[in-house]
């Protein structure tokens, strides 16, 4: 349940002419209620030179409505996927233009501005102002606050323009959020904004590093419902690869568009464990969404993986040969390319509609309203009883899939490295249930395992790649002398890899699961459920 300290709202950056558009929209006159409002606000950021608030999670601004100075402190970090921020804030009105600290002491995050040195060295960093028109939208179940603003984010040695539509869930259902966003993007493209306008204020001042993060927890209880484990996962999924769009925007970062896919192939890997749940016509209509990223992408990354995983190894190797030299520009080249497509990707409506139908999906797909009274108690019971049994199936066709190890061809261990993938990532979604020491073994033996296919697979891929080379109109004899000698390097390499991917599959094997048995883990999960209950 969502306290009244907590702020759910979805943020999106729209051009400055197709703001104009949205005001006509007829969605605001088919669902406002009242008349429009529009007042200019200027909110002054504080925090210490060397950002001691952002890096507790905390921001802290003073903003001027005429001669009102409203004070605002809020919990950073709340992005819950697809643009949506839910965030605690505590906001009051002061006497002044600086800070009230007692009033600070007061919220929630005193914790933060207790710590030695932060009141004393606050100072104004940056400045927001803007023009904000504001709609209230709404029904009889459910009331949402549009705003439109317009306008710049300020500091010392520059600005940066803010042209920017918000959707603030005042009650009801986070669903609604997507469904006005998704209509508004229909007449007007937007972009997600995964930065708050505080956030871009610490970009501008040097406080807000821009670089690749790898998959975040999924923080699933065992209390938790299915359907609540579920979602939390996804969100957990979506938030990762926002997180990693800006990286690859802005700076082309190789890590970024890697970690950018493991997020695809986390959420779509999540679809297809949890199908039972969640199947239907509407989760179809998003995988194939999900597929189109993913093929927009991939060839990036796969580049990437072949300059540096099968070419550069044997450039090293054999540092005086220019053919490889040649060989490496080719595809740096050819990679530009698909660094090109990889962008334009992000830049189509599509992607943007794509994160809009994430986040429908996730807080209101047609899956959390099953008509099979079954499939509803399932939804509503504690997630650990479910999640031993996902586990338990997904273990069984790893070890039915790798039964005859030694006999697979290359194409039969692709299969059940993707099945191994899909266990990891079950694995590190319900990690949480039962502690991260009963998990830590058994992912570290299918890292092991799925690191020795990855490799193997790599090989094979690139032979397809070199032969491509080699029957190229065009290629160099160094080009051509140098493909033979990198396939041969690494066709030396496969006995060696062979053997390492024998051992992990022993180790696998040997290895004990770390989930009790599905009616053990459902007993568990109710007995945790109920006490979580006593405890609210």
């Amino acid at each position: 349940m969502v306290d009244d300290n907590t702020e759910i709202e979805l943020k999106l950056e729209v051009a400055e002419p197709d703001l104009e558009r949205l005001r006509r929209h007829p969605l605001l006159k088919e669902t406002r209620k009242g008349r429009a409002t529009s007042k200019t606000l200027k909110s002054v950021y504080y925090d210490t030179p060397d950002f001691l608030l952002f890096d507790g999670g905390a921001s802290l601004r003073v903003r001027h409505s005429g001669k009102r100075r409203i004070q605002n402190v809020k919990a950073r970090g709340g992005n819950g996927g697809a643009g949506l921020f839910s965030r605690k804030e505590w906001e009051r009105d002061i006497d002044g233009d600086t800070p009230d600290t007692d009033a600070i002491m007061e919220t929630g995050l005193a914790d933060v501005f207790s710590r030695p040195g932060v009141l004393d060295e606050l100072k104004p960093l940056f400045t927001t102002d803007f023009k904000r028109t504001e709609y209230t939208l709404g029904n009889g179940t459910w009331q949402v606050a549009l705003t439109l603003d317009k306008g710049a984010v300020v500091t010392d040695t520059g600005s940066v323009p803010l042209c920017e539509v918000e959707l603030e869930l005042m009650h009801g259902d986070p669903a609604h959020l997507f469904e006005i966003a998704r209509t508004l993007h229909e007449a007007a493209p937007m972009r997600l904004s995964t930065r708050s306008k505080s956030e871009r204020g610490y970009a501008l001042v040097g406080g807000l590093d821009r670089v690749p993060v790898k998959a975040p927890e999924a923080p699933v209880t065992a209390d938790m419902s299915v359907a609540e484990a579920i979602q939390t996962i996804c969100r957990s999924c979506q938030r990762h690869l926002l997180q990693n769009e800006a990286p690859l925007r802005e700076l082309r970062d190789a890590e970024a568009v890697h970690q950018m896919r493991v997020a695809l192939r986390r959420l779509r890997s999540a679809l297809s464990v949890f199908k039972d749940v969640v199947g239907g016509p509407e989760t179809e209509d998003l995988k194939v969404e999900l597929k189109w990223l993913t093929g927009e992408l991939g060839p990036a990354r796969d580049t990437d993986v072949f300059i540096d995983e099968i070419l550069g190894p044997v450039r090293s190797a054999h540092p005086d040969e220019d053919g490889l030299t040649a060989l490496i520009g080719r595809f740096q080249r050819r990679n530009k390319d698909h660094y090109r497509k990889a962008l334009a990707a992000l830049d189509d409506r599509r992607y943007t509609g794509l994160m809009l139908q994430i986040g429908a999906w996730i807080e209101g797909g047609a899956w959390l309203r099953p008509q099979d009274p079954a499939m509803r108690d399932l939804l509503d019971t504690p997630c650990g009883g479910y999640a031993a049994k996902v586990l338990q199936g997904r273990h069984k066709k790893v070890l039915k899939r790798g039964k005859r190890f030694n006999e697979l061809d290359a194409p039969q261990r692709h299969r059940l490295r993707v099945q191994i993938k899909k266990l990891r990532y079950a694995s590190e979604f319900f990690g949480d249930v039962w502690g991260e020491k009963k998990v830590k073994g058994y992912v570290k033996a299918l890292k092991a395992l799925q690191d020795d296919l990855g490799d193997l697979n790599d090989i094979a891929v690139a032979h397809d790649l070199l032969h491509e080379i080699v029957g190229k109109d065009g290629a160099e004899n160094r080009e051509v002398w140098s493909a033979g000698l990198t396939a041969g390097w690494h066709d030396a390499r496969q006995a060696a890899l062979m053997d390492s991917a024998r051992s992990a599959w022993k180790a696998f094997a040997g290895t004990d699961v770390f989930w009790p048995k599905p009616k053990k883990a459902a007993a568990k999960a109710e007995k945790a459920a109920r006490q979580a209950a006593r405890g609210r």
